[in-house]
Order: structure tokens, then C-alpha cells, then sequence
């Protein structure tokens, strides 16, 4: 937009000039934007400061009927200037008699002196003239002070007002006689615009069609000031149509750009109507013209290409503000109303213009400038390209510009790149906001390009870093920018350690050409050369592994790459560069002769050409172990052929975690394989019975899984101990009677029967997973897929005796944790509280009766939820080493809340803003006694950094199902809260211990409440900072409807809203407001301050004031300010109406 006029960027304004009195017209100018507010909503006009002499250059008019007058442009940049800034539609001359009571007879002569001055200045123009008079605000006869004014001959508009204190009153009148002034001057000058010419000799058809153009943009302006939006556009449609349609008429440049003005001020009106179809039409249309306007010489081109970039980026603006405006008028099927398709058009075409630059840069592309001539002014008409100093010093000094400009535009090829990159981004942005993902994508493939097209390190960096995150992309919907990607990382990589570029890196795109610059360019010692060999190794490795590619059919290509990444890597360490190649199965054999023997099978290597191999190892618990290939000649992996490996690994328990293959081309590269076990066979599986989301497969009736085991530490070894493993669940409460936060317990009963006499010993692993079955909390929307936020599982650490028992959270998202140790010693916890078999003598084991001999323990678990659900939760037992698994489900747990926060809002919100203590009372809900712990209010004051928090005064202790606890939160003096506050409630379930534990013996030494409590937390209806500020202070003023002459009557002042700030309140009878004092006299204080303590009530300490009333009818009432603090408020105006008096009233007043 900074490319075309201040004046047609913007919504022209009513022009108005305020003469004289400058002192006045800050205040005046303040009041009539005020009022045009109140009456359209925006301001309309705008005001300039002049003194009384100021001076109007005449017009000049006629000059196109003279003989020898001559077209050499349409409009002309003067006439927008005139019209906008200098030539007013309205003088306002401002008399300020404000100060002193009476004027003398000298100060009327000299404005009528001033009025006369103005009336001349006003007649050179057809301008009109209106008179605005500040009088003194004890004036007894207004009309008497300003009778020497209107009895001037043709008297124009006169507005009066009585004092300073009066401009908010008179503005709305004096601001509507200029509105309505104003657009009769436009109107007029709309009329003289449209007389037809008549040239007094012929004049050719390419003139009469110019001036039609001159005519109708003119036209269109003015309508606009006159907010006609259908005559404007037709005005407009009909210059363009004339510009389009005769060719001849002027300069093909000037045509274009008078055009692309039209544009502008057509795309403002458009959207100012919400017709978003039909300036996409045009816009349409207008891109058609531009692409056919200039011709391709380098010289004119690069106008097309900045006009092109231009017109998107302005009605891409456009779009976007009227999408943050009306969003339901943007069609989002049609991408020309998506401002990211816009940003994106304008960035490709200033890319062009940076081409164009770039070309225009070398020698003997563009044609030298002659620079004489003098300096290069603007031209003085619109769309013109500019006027020579001197033109008579050059041969042709039309081509002369031409040249200049293009010349001083290939200079600002480095300003080209950065819009162009700044455009991509708000598309990426655009995009952004409507979800468009794969938009997105293409957005950041477009960016990254345009970094490596500019040269430097930080471009080129900025670049690898942006196609490097796309490479990483998971799961890419587009093969071929996953490969576009891919060859342009590795060009970075490349030109970055200065190697040569390899023909693969042009096959989808071609190589920008400031890549062989930066090539040429010596590494910066800034960069990290060995991140930069890492990511060549990987991406190169990773780019060969894709299905379609250059290499696919092209081995050579292949063997070009992997010698430069071959070369590249060999200055880095051996081993440091790990490439992710493929997964990998390792078997054992088990057999006699050798039970530590395995193999690891690679499948088919997906590359198009083999690796040679110069070692091979496993990474296994007990180190690494060196590896053999299996029937084959010398050590290579063939292309599109598996890879068979044999290794011997001693030990009990150990685990295969990798498996690293050497390249022999470089050492310092080595091939990671993840290992996974061989595949069970069908006869292994087990029923589906017990499948479940997350979760393996398993048997409800706690059957065992026999198949080979991988854990986090890689594929283990067989054990030699042999166990068989079971599991149930008991719970010492019912499951439906959970409370929400509280640490609900029931235990893990495992059940260790050895097949055969241990030789050794092993571990137990547990995992947990829970399934949400129903959503019970009211208040949170019903999410029954996945599990909620709040849920927590804890193992209980073996206690200290008379210390809280500390937790060690169980992950619930399938993780093991080593939870038992078996030996022939028998089966222990780790480190974990559990129960032995004495100390479950009395607990109802299911499993107990049908596995006699088996060591069996009981872990207790505590579950925490945070909102009330029901949840039942798997449990896997896994022997760590071995093959023996066992599974059970818990039922349901129901957790509910067990108190409720009973309060009034209204009255909460009435002791906040009174600065009282807060009540509210906690109501047991259930059948289950809790104990209350601790209650607090967690709250933020304004202004303050972090949170205080402020303990509530009430009894804690047991609460009954059913009953009510009532606590009190004092609020501090002069408290505002910046947030909501929350109440934080901590309880515990009565007698949890007793209840949870009901087979232990509680004369150990455990304390009496070694559980966490359970803390629930509620908002607070409290007014914050915003609201109150929001909820200002009202004052009303209580009177009779109705009174009587002669009768006072009792005016009360009440406050409503109003805080506690200070102990002091101002009030103030503001006298002038309202009817003319002598309709009523006033009886008690008007001006006085009223001492208010903290308890007391404002309404009771300040006075009333009577008044009696003097005449019959509708009295006005005074209005009251009152200023409490940082609250200041006055009452809204009100009337009574007065009735005449009695008779025997009536003569005793007489």
C-alpha cells in the first residue's frame, strides 16, 4: 500500500478548517469527533487549526475550453492533495468570549472584520461558512450578545454557547450543520464536475475519452466523500472501463497504474459493503489486465511483475480483515477469498522480480542510463513514471526514466528476497489459522527454498535447519516432497562442507544458482562440521532407502553418493555416526551342544546398491559380543538380500539390545538393528478372550502366556528358573465407595509355584493399565475412549516407622517396575510394603485354596482420581528373564465426591466488594465419614507476582455423612483479586487406616494418618479485578414524582456498586446542570465531604438537600457528583413535575 498515494490508501474525510480562537479548538475539535461517535459511530471529519487570516488560493477554472489546451495526463496528483488536505469544504470561524462578562464595542467590529475576511475566502471557492461563539457562561441575554451577527446580510449558521463547560452540549448541533454543509458543497462540485466539454475547436477521440476518465474518477472521489457507495463504484467501473477499452488514449505505463489506483479505492468500497463476491470479480479481472499490460523487455517487465505482487498483497490484507471482522462472508470453498493463496501469489511474483533483478545486475543485460539531465522529479500527473530536471540535455527523455527506474529497482534485489520470504510466511500463518495442513506444508517446502536461494551462511543454515524438519516429518501424505526434502538437506549438507554437488540433488528441482557461490565461499569456522558429516550420513542412507527416486534406476547416482558420504565421513572418530537401517529377529537355539548360541536375521536390504561390511557386533547386558556372517564369502550385504549373523552369548538372564554393522568404506559409520524376538507360531497364541485396548493378549481365568518376552532391555535370554504365576485382586473397602482424590487402596495378591527345584533366583515385574468405563462427574463433558488427566497409580515404599509413607507412582501407560524378588528363600517385596501369608490368615483369598505350596505375598496399591468416573484397571505380573506371565482385572471402582461446597454467589460477591468476611459451609454427601484436614483460600491480588495463600477460620475434625461445616475466609482490607480465587479442602476417609488394613495388626509402629490427604478445590464466584472495575459506582438521586409549588422536596443521594476505598466522600451539587436556577431555590449542602468508617453504611452519612420549586410544570433536577477514592460517578439527569399550589398556600407565599 506505501506504493500508492496517502490519499488513496485512505477513506477521505470531510475537510473542515476551524479559523481563529486556537486556543478553543483543541477542546472543540474533541467535542464534534465526540458527537459524530454518538451519531455514526466513527469520525467523519477532519479538522485543520487556522488562524483568521489564513488564505485560500482562488481556482482555476476554464482553462480546458482555452483553444490551445492540450491532454497531458488524466488527474493530476494536486487535485487529491487539494481535495484532502488543502482546499475545506466548510469554514468555521471560532469566536472565543468566554473570559469577560461584557465584549466592548471594538471586539465586535473586529470579528465582524474576521467574518467579512473569511466570507471572501469562502466566495473563491463556493465554500460554506458557519460561526461558532463562546460566551461567557453568566451571559443574561445570549441572543442580545450576538444580534450584531445576525444582522449581517446573508447570515450563515450560527451556533452559541454559554462557556467551556457548554461545547459537549452545542457540539452535536454545530457538528451536524457541518456534516449537512459539507455534503451540499460536495454535491455541488459533483455537478460541475459532470458538465460535458466542448472544446471551442475539434480535439481527437483519445482526448474526449481522457477527460471522460478524468471526469469519472473525479466524480467517484467525490462520492465517496459523500458516503454514496453506488455512484462511487459506478464512477469507478466506468474509468477502468474507459482505461481497458481505448488503449490510445495515454501512456500504456500511466494506463496501468491510474488503473491499479481504481483498484484500490474499489477493493476499500467493496468490502466496506461486505460484497466480498463481487471484489473477488474484480480482482480477478484487474490480475488479467496487469499480466497483459507491459511488454517483455527488461526495462518495462519488472513493472508487471511489482503490480502483480502488489494487488495480492493489498486485497490479500483485505480478506484477512474482513475474516477477523465477519468470518461467515468468506466463502471457504473458493480460494480467492483465502489471503494465504494471495500472500503466496505476491510472494512468487516478487521472487520473479528478484530474477529479474538478478539478471538485470549483469553486465550487458540492461542498457546504461546516460545520467544527464538533471535529478529525476515526479511527474506531476498520476501514473506517470517521472520528469527529467533538464530534459532538453538528452536525446529522449522519455527512455532516459525508463532506464533510471528500472536500474534503481535492480538495486533493491536484496529488498525483493525479504518481502518475498515475509509473504511466504503470513501465508504459512493464513494457513495456519484455517487448519490447512497440507498448505502448511507446502509453506514451509516454499520458504526453506527461498533461505537457500539467498546466499550467506545464515540463509544456508536457516534453510538445512527448515528441510531437515521436514524430512522428520512423520508419516509424509506426499512422497515426492519427502524426496524434495530429503535432496535439498543434502545439499545444504554438501555445499556447507564445500563438496561437490552430485547430480541427484537436481533431479526433482534444479540447483539455485547461490549455492555454486557459497560452494566457492570458505567454510565458517561457526558451524559444526560434525553435525553437518552426521546429517549428510543419515539423509543419504535415508534418501537411498525411498522406493522412487533418482537412484532407483540410476546405480551409478547411488555410487556417487555413498562415495561422498564415504569421503565426508572419514574425518570423524569410528563409531560416532550411527545410521538407523532396518529391525532385526535374534532366535536361540537352546540346544544342548551350545545353549548360549543365537542368530540375528536382517531382511532384504532396501538399497539399491550392497554394503561392504568390515565388523560385526552385538551390544547385549553383559557387553558386546562379536558376530559372524552365516554361509557367505567375506563380509557384504548384498542389495534386495537378507543378512544372517551367528553369535554366542554366556551368562544367565542376558539380553541382545542391538546389533552394530561397520561400514568398511568408513569406519566412523555404523548400522544400528533393533531387535524384536521371532514371531510366535499359531499353536502359542492364546484366546482373545481377555484383549483388551493397550493392553495384551491374556486369560481372565489368570492363565499363563508362554512366548518369548521383550522388555526394555532387549531381547533376554531363557532363565533357567522355572516358575509358574498367578494373581488375583482383593479390596479390604467395596469398589463403589472411592473418593475423588483420595488414596484408594486394595491389594495385588501374587501366587510363585517353582515347577522344578530353583537353581537361582529371578525378579517380578508389574504393570498396570487402566480402561474409564463411565464419566460420573456432572461437569466434565462424558470422554469414555481414553483415560482423563488425574488419575494416578502409587506402590507404598516400605515404611519408616513414624513417618509419612512415601509413593512410588506406577506409569499407567504399561511400563514394568520390579516389585518381588524369588529365591529358594522364598518370595520377598522390593523394597515395597506388602503383606506375608500370616498377615493375610484372615483375608478372603480366592486363589489361596487352589494353589497349595506357592509362596504368595499382597502389595498394596493406592489409586487417585480427579474427578469422579469409574476405572478398572489391569494388572500384569511378568517374571523378568523367563516366560511366566499372569493377568487379572479389578472391578469397577466408582469414585464420587464426598463433600459440597454450599455458597451464595450474590452474597459472596456482596461481602467481597464490601470488604467482609466470606461464608460458606462443606456438606457430606455419601455414606462414608471423612475428616476435614485443612481449608484454605489460594487467591492472586493485583498487581502481586505469585499466589497467597489465606487459612479459613472453622473447626476441622470429623463430618458425618449428611452434615454441615460452616467456615469463614477473611478477606483483607482493600483486597482485589487479579484472578478467581479456589478453595482448597484437604480431608482423609474416617479411620482410613483401620478401613484399608483391616487384617494388620495396628499396635505397630506405623503413624496414625500415613496417607497423603486428599485435597479437592472449587473456583470461587469472587469478583476480580476486571469485573469490579467493569461494576463502576452508580449514584441515584430518590425524590416524589410529583410536587407542589412552594413546597420543599426532599432529595435523597443514594450509591449503589460502590467499594470501601478511602474514609472520605466527596460530594458536589453541580448547580449548572439542568433548569435555570431561578425555577427553584436550594436549600442545604452543595459542596461537602462525609466521613465513612469501615462498618459503616455510605448511604447513611451523606445529607439530602431540599428544593423548592418556584414555577409549574417539568423540573429538572441538579445533578450530583460523587467522588469516593478512585470512583467518581454522577447522577443521570431526572425531573419532577411541579403542580400549581393551593389557594391559601399560593397567598401566604404572596
Amino acid at each position: 500500500m506505501e506504493e500508492y498515494l496517502r490519499e488513496v490508501r485512505t477513506q477521505p474525510l470531510l475537510l473542515v478548517s476551524l479559523l481563529g480562537a486556537t486556543a478553543l479548538q483543541p477542546k472543540l475539535t474533541e467535542a464534534l469527533h465526540d458527537a459524530a461517535i454518538a451519531a455514526c459511530g466513527a469520525k467523519r471529519t477532519k479538522y485543520l487549526s487556522s488562524t483568521y487570516d489564513m488564505r485560500i488560493l482562488p481556482a482555476k477554472r476554464g482553462g480546458r475550453d482555452s483553444p490551445g489546451y492540450r491532454v497531458e495526463g488524466i488527474l493530476k496528483r494536486r487535485w487529491l492533495e487539494k481535495l484532502c488536505s488543502g482546499i475545506p469544504a466548510v469554514l468555521v470561524l471560532c469566536v472565543d468570549w468566554s473570559e469577560d462578562l461584557r465584549q466592548p464595542e471594538q471586539e465586535e467590529s473586529q470579528v465582524l472584520h474576521y467574518l467579512q475576511h473569511a466570507r471572501r475566502q469562502a466566495k473563491e471557492r463556493d465554500l460554506r461558512l458557519l460561526i461558532f461563539i463562546v460566551l461567557h457562561e453568566s451571559t443574561a441575554d445570549p441572543e442580545a450578545s450576538c444580534a450584531f451577527l445576525r444582522n449581517q446580510p446573508e447570515f450563515p449558521g450560527l451556533v452559541v454557547a454559554m462557556g467551556t463547560s457548554d461545547l459537549s452540549m452545542k457540539a452535536p448541533k454545530l457538528e451536524r450543520l457541518i456534516y449537512q454543509s459539507a455534503m451540499s458543497f460536495y454535491a455541488d462540485e459533483e455537478k460541475r464536475l459532470r458538465k460535458p466539454w466542448s472544446p471551442k475547436v475539434p480535439v481527437s477521440a483519445a482526448a474526449q475519452t481522457a477527460m471522460q476518465v478524468r471526469m469519472q474518477f473525479k466524480v467517484a472521489f467525490l462520492n465517496e466523500f459523500r458516503k454514496d457507495v453506488r455512484a462511487a463504484l459506478t464512477a469507478y467501473i466506468k474509468a477502468y472501463e474507459l482505461l481497458l477499452i481505448d488503449s490510445d488514449i495515454i501512456d500504456p505505463i500511466e494506463r496501468m497504474d491510474l488503473c491499479n489506483h481504481i483498484t484500490i479505492r474499489m477493493y476499500e468500497r467493496y468490502f466496506a459493503s461486505h460484497d466480498v463476491g463481487a471484489a473477488v470479480h474484480h480482482c480477478r479481472i484487474h490480475t488479467s489486465s496487469i499480466r497483459k499490460c507491459a511488454a517483455d523487455e527488461d526495462e518495462l517487465v519488472w513493472r508487471k511483475w511489482r503490480w502483480l505482487s502488489l494487488n495480492h498483497v493489498i486485497f490479500g490484507d483485505f480478506l484477512d480483515t474482513m475474516s477477523q471482522k465477519a468470518p461467515m462472508l468468506i466463502d471457504q470453498n473458493d480460494i480467492w477469498q483465502f489471503p494465504g493463496f494471495h500472500y503466496q501469489a505476491a510472494a512468487s511474483y516478487a521472487r520473479r522480480l528478484r530474477e529479474w533483478a538478478l539478471r538485470c545486475l549483469e553486465p550487458g543485460h540492461l542498457p546504461p542510463c546516460s545520467e544527464q539531465g538533471g535529478e529525476l522529479r515526479p511527474s506531476p500527473f498520476l501514473g506517470q513514471a517521472g520528469v527529467l530536471e533538464r530534459p532538453n540535455e538528452v536525446e529522449a527523455p522519455a527512455r532516459e526514466v525508463v532506464l533510471r527506474l528500472a536500474h534503481a529497482e535492480a538495486k533493491l534485489c536484496t529488498d525483493h528476497a525479504d518481502r518475498s520470504l515475509k509473504l511466504l510466511i503470513r501465508s504459512q500463518a493464513a494457513a495456519k489459522e484455517r487448519g490447512y495442513k497440507a498448505w502448511i506444508t507446502a509453506s514451509q517446502a516454499r520458504v526453506a527454498e527461498a533461505y537457500l536461494c539467498e546466499p550467506g551462511s545464515g540463509h544456508q543454515e536457516a534453510a538445512r535447519n527448515l528441510f531437515e524438519r521436514l524430512r522428520q516429518m512423520p508419516a509424509p501424505s506426499w512422497p515426492s516432497l519427502q524426496r524434495f526434502s530429503l535432496e535439498r538437506s543434502l545439499l545444504c549438507c554438501i555445499t556447507a562442507l564445500g563438496l561437490p554437488v552430485p547430480t541427484l540433488c537436481s533431479s526433482t528441482r534444479a540447483v539455485p544458482a547461490s549455492t555454486s557461490a557459497d560452494m566457492e565461499a570458505e567454510v565458517s569456522p561457526s558451524q559444526d562440521l560434525a553435525t553437518l558429516r552426521r546429517s549428510l550420513v543419515q539423509d543419504a542412507f535415508e534418501y537411498l532407502k525411498l522406493a522412487e527416486t533418482a537412484v532407483s534406476d540410476n546405480q551409478s547416482q547411488a555410487e556417487e553418493l555413498l562415495s561422498l558420504v564415504a569421503s565426508a565421513a572419514k574425518d570423524e572418530e569410528a563409531g560416532s555416526i550411527e545410521v538407523q537401517l532396518a529391525q532385526c529377529q535374534v532366535t536361540w537355539d537352546g540346544s544342548p551342544a551350545d545353549p548360549d548360541a543365537f542368530h540375528v536375521v536382517f531382511g532384504a536390504l532396501e538399497l539399491p546398491i550392497g554394503l561392504d561390511l568390515s565388523s560385526c557386533s552385538a551390544s547385549t547386558t553383559s557387553g558386546d559380543v562379536p558376530l559372524t556372517v552365516d554361509a557367505a564369502e567375506g563380509q557384504s550385504w548384498q542389495a534386495w538380500q537378507p543378512l544372517q549373523l551367528r553369535g554366542s552369548l554366556p551368562g544367565v538372564a542376558a539380553a541382545v539390545t542391538t546389533v552394530r554393522l561397520t561400514w568398511a568404506s568408513a569406519a566412523s559409520v555404523v548400522f544400528l538393528g533393533t531387535c524384536e524376538p521371532k514371531p510366535p507360531s499359531a499353536t502359542d497364541l492364546i484366546s482373545d478372550a481377555g484383549r483388551y485396548s493397550g493392553f495384551p493378549a491374556f486369560n481372565l481365568a489368570d492363565g499363563t502366556l508362554n512366548a518369548k518376552q521383550v522388555s526394555q532391555e532387549g531381547v533376554r535370554k531363557p532363565s533357567e528358573v522355572r516358575i509358574k504365576l498367578q494373581s488375583e485382586t482383593v479390596f479390604p473397602v467395596e469398589p463403589v465407595a472411592g473418593l475423588v482424590s483420595e488414596c484408594f487402596m486394595f491389594y495385588v495378591v501374587i501366587y510363585v509355584a517353582p515347577e522344578r527345584s530353583p537353581v537361582g533366583s529371578c525378579q517380578l515385574n508389574l504393570a498396570c493399565h487402566p480402561r474409564f468405563s463411565e464419566d460420573l462427574d456432572e461437569t466434565i463433558p462424558a470422554h469414555l475412549a481414553d483415560r482423563p488427566s488425574g488419575l494416578r497409580v502409587d506402590l507404598i515404599k516400605a515404611p519408616i516407622a513414624t513417618k509419612p509413607w512415601e509413593l512410588e507412582p506406577l506409569d499407567t501407560s504399561g511400563s514394568n517396575i520390579v516389585v518381588a524378588d524369588f529365591s529358594k528363600e522364598g518370595l520377598k517385596a522390593s523394597g515395597f510394603l506388602s503383606l506375608g501369608g500370616e498377615e493375610l490368615a484372615a483375608a478372603p483369598l480366592r486363589l489361596r485354596a487352589c494353589s497349595p505350596g506357592a509362596h504368595y505375598i499382597a502389595l498394596p496399591l493406592a489409586v487417585r482420581c480427579g474427578h469422579a468416573c469409574g476405572v478398572s484397571i489391569g494388572i500384569g505380573i511378568q517374571q523378568v528373564g523367563g516366560d511366566a506371565e499372569a493377568q487379572c482385572w479389578t472391578p469397577q471402582m466408582r469414585f464420587k465426591h464426598a463433600v459440597k461446597l454450599h455458597v451464595t454467589e450474590e452474597r459472596l460477591v456482596a461481602a467481597m466488594l464490601a470488604q467482609k468476611p466470606v461464608s460458606f459451609s462443606l456438606r457430606g454427601q455419601l455414606a462414608t465419614a471423612v475428616e476435614t484436614v485443612k481449608a484454605e483460600v489460594q487467591f492472586t491480588p493485583e498487581g502481586a507476582e505469585g499466589e497467597r495463600t489465606a487459612a479459613c477460620l472453622g473447626k476441622m475434625g470429623q463430618m458425618q455423612p449428611g452434615s454441615s461445616h460452616a467456615f469463614l475466609w477473611p478477606v483483607e482490607t482493600g483486597l482485589i483479586l487479579k484472578s478467581r480465587p479456589r478453595l482448597r479442602i484437604g480431608f482423609q476417609r474416617h479411620k482410613a487406616l483401620q478401613a484399608f488394613f483391616p487384617w494388620k495388626d495396628m499396635t505397630s509402629d506405623w503413624p496414625s494418618n500415613p496417607l497423603p490427604a486428599a485435597v479437592v478445590e472449587w473456583l470461587l464466584p469472587a469478583p476480580t479485578s476486571t469485573a469490579v472495575s467493569a461494576q463502576a459506582m452508580q449514584v441515584e438521586l430518590q425524590v416524589n414524582s410529583t410536587g407542589t409549588v412552594g413546597v420543599p422536596l426532599a432529595v435523597h443521594v443514594r450509591l449503589k456498586d460502590a467499594r470501601f476505598v478511602d474514609h472520605e466522600i466527596k460530594i458536589r451539587v453541580l448547580q449548572g446542570e439542568g433548569e435555570v436556577p431561578d425555577r427553584y431555590l436550594l436549600s442545604g449542602p452543595v459542596c461537602y465531604q462525609a466521613a465513612c468508617l469501615t462498618s459503616d453504611d455510605p448511604n447513611n452519612v451523606i445529607p439530602r438537600f431540599s428544593l423548592i420549586p418556584l414555577k409549574t410544570g417539568w423540573l429538572s433536577l441538579p445533578r450530583v457528583q460523587v467522588t469516593w477514592g478512585s470512583q467518581d460517578a454522577t447522577s443521570t439527569p431526572s425531573s419532577v413535575f411541579i403542580v400549581p399550589a393551593r389557594p391559601a398556600l399560593a397567598r401566604s407565599l404572596a
